[in-house]
């Protein structure tokens, strides 16, 4: 069992002292009065209705119609409609009621007239709150690289009179910034603090050391690093030493070569092959590490006649062309890429890549340096220093490498910074944790309904036997070719009965379709109707008193299991606790797939920190079900996927440097696909090995951003990376579009110990009062807070709001992530208001739960922490 923690930097008091609890609570008390003033004047209004034909009121009557009318709707109640005259006619009881109704209505109205002030009087206070706030180091080191110009407003803004106030949406800005950093554990920069936690015998659920000590650790973004490696390496110097390899993914096919390009879009290319070219790969497969002057000097020797420019061009063109590959002077998980890349510019020789490794090395030293200051200022002027040499950099290796301007700077993210905790900050009983993970494993099968590349892989599975024949085996490389000609023919093309355009949509997968195009989809539809049977038999179950749906995993077992998709792979689970004085509960955010995903990025995070007290993740060799699990080592232009190995076989993938000694890589070149007649189902093997393979995702960088054929080897042959993400609640019905079903409330789900889904309200944007015109912000905040009584929302919520425009929920959509409101906050108001621009854009509101004063105790304050809990395979229950 292996758990890892995040712990947001800043305390929860730093969100519960922005409440304007005074205006709130006049809020909460005119919504009361105003739902009692409505429940009243409905009684009122019918036992009027029986006294106004009676012969003693014929003398008021159309005035006592009027008062009738009155308490019904909602209105002020003048002299004309109540006074001594009507009153006369009325029963005591009666018109003491309507008394009782008219005071509370002024009284109502008073409160509603007082808001404004009241209001305005608190935002004061919150404001000088926020300011005292908003100079936390943690804070502020971290706006330094998200955001560098609202440090600049912030900077102003605390530097200031007391006094002074920055603009009503400069404020905002920074509430959002604070709100995410309270109440959210995404590992950016100094926000929150990761580590390990120790698993101790014992039943203390958690035991917190009192060790809050961290460190940052500075890494340069690898794209930059590429970019100035491809850039300088075009140098007559480097491109001596540049090592060259054949690309791994070639593929011999008649008279032509086939293999994968580079590029996002990693295309398919076919090269017609020559004696020079086949020398040429032929040397360098039997010679290991040989330069791109070596292989110009081997050519040269053949045909002495050669001209030495042209066979340098002609190498070179093989290079650009991606035949072969040349490798970067730094290994992809590398310690240290930016002084390897110092390094290697050093031994050029030439003063133009001296210039430049001086420049390396000094930047080395200023990122060195960054994470050691404490004054934010410090950081700002740095971080200023650090983008001009950069940029100094970039141009430099331009001129280098003879070419125009290659892609500019990018605005923010040069670097990043991750705070990790140098020793456990908390230990886990294992005893109070084993129940917990039987139940997690208990939710592989309903889990594995879930699985996006299922349609996909049934889909495939029929183009492979039409075309390779039951049972058969094919190099994967050729299959890939037959997809993709498939694809490319749209509509027309159909191999097995499965069109071009449908294979298209089902490799995709279903967050980047609609979803009443999705279900659709055959292959799709049913997985799309098996999901809706056991949501609807899950989600329609009796709720228990507190409007809970509780199963038990025996119950969730019998309703999924029967459908045989089962995920067997090891699981990383991400969770909360929920409060509890009885044996320990959690609440499930989200679920991963693969051996030790997220741990092995935090374990290269903890040894760069120098942290003590934690063991690394093992690597893993086998698959539950006997196959080799592999993983490629590349960083694909992504910190993200930079970690320590987490398998002991690793894909050799072109325009990568592989890691892992010879015998444990697996070109691309080397796989073969296989149908097996008894499962009906494709594998992947190794020709070499002689073994299945089962690919796997070991980074945290979003796997729809990996290349095209990774991503396909991943999705259909090994388990799918993310299963069940917190931006969508489970079992959401699918089969319309929410924004136009109206409002959707579906209750908490619990599985034994574990919050499956927290409750949540799906609905178009129309449905919550949106302000009029001239309204002021007192006046919304009260119809926004009714609103919410109505529906029987929380206080505190998170909220996700998907525009219109967009038709589809994916992954990469800034909106997928959510922000947290407390409607006793105006801020947090102004910030739901600002979210949704359009009536049509789909809300989801889901409770907050864990609530974030039941946040753990680090010392005095509350911190919102996550535990990534490392679940082993099916056969590890």
């Amino acid at each position: 069992m292996r758990v890892g923690i995040r712990v947001a930097s800043l305390p929860v008091t730093a969100v519960g002292q922005l409440r304007s609890d005074k205006s709130w609570a006049a809020i909460a008390d005119a919504v009361a009065t105003g739902r009692w003033l409505r429940e009243e004047g409905a009684r009122l209004s019918d036992e009027l209705y029986e006294l106004i034909g009676r012969p003693e009121t014929a003398p008021v009557k159309p005035r006592a119609v009027a008062l009738r009318r009155a308490v019904f709707t909602g209105r002020r109640l003048g002299s004309r409609l109540w006074n001594p005259e009507i009153r006369a006619v009325l029963p005591e009881e009666l018109a003491a009621r309507i008394d009782a109704w008219d005071r509370r209505y002024r009284e109502r109205d008073a409160i509603v007239a007082d808001l404004p002030d009241l209001m305005a009087g608190e935002l004061a206070e919150v404001n000088r709150l926020l300011r005292e706030t908003l100079r936390a180091p943690a804070f502020q080191y971290g706006l330094v690289t998200g955001s560098p110009d609202l440090f600049e407003e912030l900077t102003k803004w605390l530097g200031g009179p007391r006094d002074a106030q920055p603009s009503r949406q400069t404020l905002l800005r920074l509430t959002k910034y604070l709100l995410r950093v309270v109440t959210k554990t995404s590992p950016y920069s100094t926000f929150t603090i990761s580590g390990m936690t120790g698993v101790v015998p014992g039943h203390d659920a958690v035991r917190f050391t009192g060790d809050f000590e961290w460190k940052s650790v500075v890494e340069l973004n690898i794209w930059l690093v590429r970019r100035l490696a491809v850039a300088a390496v075009r140098h007559p110097a480097l491109r001596a030493t540049q090592v060259l390899r054949p690309n791994p993914s070639l593929v011999a096919d008649g008279d032509t070569l086939t293999f994968l390009a580079g590029g996002p879009a990693a295309a398919l290319v076919r090269l017609r092959r020559s004696p020079a070219l086949e020398e040429s790969l032929r040397h360098l497969q039997e010679h290991p590490g040989a330069t791109f002057t070596g292989l110009c000097r081997h050519l040269r020797e053949i045909d002495p006649k050669l001209d030495e420019r042209e066979v340098a061009q002609y190498v070179a063109k093989l290079a650009d062309a991606g035949v072969l590959n040349a490798l970067p002077p730094y290994a992809e998980q590398d310690e240290d890429h930016l002084a390897t890349l110092a390094a290697w510019l050093g031994g050029g020789g030439a003063p133009e890549l001296d210039h430049l490794a001086g420049e390396a090395r000094r930047l080395h030293a200023d990122l060195l340096d960054y994470a050691g200051l404490a004054d934010p200022a410090q950081r700002r002027e740095r971080n200023r220093v650090i983008v001009g040499r950069l940029g100094g950099m970039l141009e430099a290796a331009d001129r280098v490498s003879g070419l125009p301007d290659g892609e500019p700077l990018p605005r923010k993210n040069l670097f990043h910074e991750n705070a990790v905790f140098l020793s456990p900050v908390a230990e886990l009983g294992r005893d109070a944790w084993e129940p917990v993970l039987a139940d997690l494993h208990a939710l592989r099968p309903v889990l594995g309904m879930f699985d996006p590349g299922r349609p996909a892989r049934l889909a495939l599975t029929r183009v492979f036997t039409a075309t390779y024949g039951e049972g058969g085996t094919a190099p994967w490389l050729d299959f890939y070719q037959t997809i993709n000609r498939l694809i490319g023919g749209g509509h027309k093309a159909s191999i097995g009965g499965v069109d071009g355009a449908t294979a298209r949509a089902l490799c995709n997968g279903p967050s980047t379709t609609p979803p009443d195009v999705w279900r659709a989809l055959p292959f799709a539809r049913e997985q799309s109707e098996l999901t809706d049977t056991v949501g609807k038999a899950i989600r329609f179950r009796p709720a228990d008193p507190d409007g809970v749906v509780r199963l038990s995993p025996a119950e969730l077992d019998a309703l999924t299991r029967p459908y045989g998709q089962s995920v067997a792979d090891p699981l990383t689970c991400y969770v909360q606790l929920v409060e509890s004085e009885g044996p320990l509960r959690i609440v499930l955010n989200t679920v991963s797939v693969g051996v030790g995903r997220g741990h092995t990025r935090l374990a290269r995070m903890l040894r760069r920190a120098g942290a003590r007290g934690y063991d690394e993740p093992a690597v893993a060799e086998e698959a539950p079900d006997g196959s080799l699990l592999v993983e490629s080592g590349a960083g694909f232009d992504s910190n993200l996927n930079l970690r320590t190995p987490g398998t002991r076989y690793e894909l050799d993938y072109p325009f990568t440097a592989p890691g892992r000694p010879e015998a444990y890589r697996i070109p691309v070149n080397d796989l073969l696909v296989a149908h097996d007649s008894g499962t009906d189902a494709l594998t992947l093997r190794s020709r070499r090995l002689g073994r299945p393979l089962r690919p796997v995702h070991g980074g945290l960088m979003a796997e729809m951003w990996l290349p095209p054929p990774l991503r396909h080897l991943i999705e259909i042959f090994g388990a799918p990376p993310t299963l069940m993400h917190a931006s969508l609640p489970l079992f959401l019905p699918r089969d319309h579009d929410p924004r136009e079903l109206g409002l959707r409330v579906l209750p908490r789900l619990e599985v034994g110990r574990i919050v499956l889904s927290r409750r949540c309200w799906a609905f178009p944007a129309k449905e919550m009062p949106l302000r009029a015109k001239g309204e002021s912000d007192a006046g919304y905040w009260l119809r926004l807070a009714e609103w919410f009584a109505e529906q029987d929302m929380p206080e505190r919520f998170y909220v996700r709001v998907v525009a219109v425009s967009h038709t589809t929920w994916r992954p990469d959509l800034k909106s997928r992530k959510p922000m947290y409101v407390d409607v006793a906050m105006w801020y947090s108001i102004a910030l739901l208001e600002r979210a949704i621009a359009d009536p049509g854009d789909l809300v989801i509101v889901t409770e907050a739960l864990p609530d974030l004063d039941a946040a753990p105790r680090y010392g005095a304050a509350g911190h919102v922490t996550e535990l990534t809990v490392e679940v082993g395979g099916e056969e590890d229950r």
